[in-house]
């Protein structure tokens, strides 16, 4: 636009959206941010003529969009290969149109969308017996929501990394000592290594692959998988082996 301005001809620039994507379950379509696009437009002939210079240096970006420039990355990629797949894309799809159900008939439920809500329930003039049945039977639902969360929070469940660190905890806590709350895993198995030397290629081992696992952000099932199979497996004795005697000789 400066160039061409520069040059004498009238340009401006247009922002708006490139793109978009139909939700086949709620018949609407949907428009990321990422579809968000800026092109210039010049006055040539007595008419506004647009000239895009991202198709010039990223065509697929303006013939598919977003997703096909983010697929020439590996992060795009992998979040491309993610859409590409049926049950991933209709696991979205159902997650967007739920949104958009919030929106539409709890965040912007007005006047209109009561009138609309009753009409298809069958209720063309409500009255107010009407009212007071949906009214109970909205507050019997959220109750049992209510009551229902509560009931999960109280029994809580740990990830399957937690749950099976905790019985690594454990049985270690059985040979040497129970970890304290501020101990890390690598400084649990430093200390439990220093009271039990017979088992610390084992300690360094079996906490040093917790840690990989918990901090490294890419953990795949298969090592998961292979983790809580060997802390099963651990079970360290109580006692440590019995260290020969030696016996001094001098000279009498």
């Amino acid at each position: 636009a400066v160039l061409a301005r520069a040059a004498g001809i009238p340009a401006r620039v247009v922002t708006g959206y490139q793109g978009g994507e139909l939700n086949p379950l709620g018949n609407y379509w949907i428009v990321r941010q990422a579809d968000a696009h800026a092109w210039v437009e010049v006055w040539l002939d007595g008419h506004w003529e647009r000239i895009d210079p991202t198709a010039a240096v990223a065509p697929e970006r303006i013939e598919w969009g977003m997703d096909a420039a983010m697929d020439r990355g590996r992060i795009g990629g992998a979040a491309a290969r993610l859409r590409n797949s049926l049950l991933a894309e209709r696991l979205l799809m159902s997650w967007d149109a739920a949104n958009a159900a919030w929106n539409r008939w709890v965040l912007a439920f007005g006047p209109k969308s009561q009138s609309m809500l009753l009409k298809l329930a069958g209720i063309a003039h409500p009255s107010s017996r009407h009212l007071l049945i949906l009214l109970t039977l909205g507050m019997s639902a959220w109750l049992g929501w209510v009551g229902w969360r509560q009931h999960r929070q109280r029994r809580p469940r740990a990830e399957p990394l937690v749950r099976v660190y905790r019985q690594l905890c454990d049985r270690t806590a059985s040979v040497t000592r129970p970890r304290r709350p501020e101990e890390g895993p690598l400084e649990y198995a430093d200390a439990a290594a220093r009271q039990r030397p017979d088992l610390a290629e084992q300690f360094n081992a079996l906490f040093g692959r917790y840690a990989q696992l918990r901090y490294d952000g890419n953990t795949r099932p298969s090592a998961l998988a292979d983790f809580i199979r060997t802390v099963r497996r651990f079970r360290p004795r109580r006692s440590p082996p019995d260290v020969p005697a030696t016996t001094a000789t001098g000279r009498s």
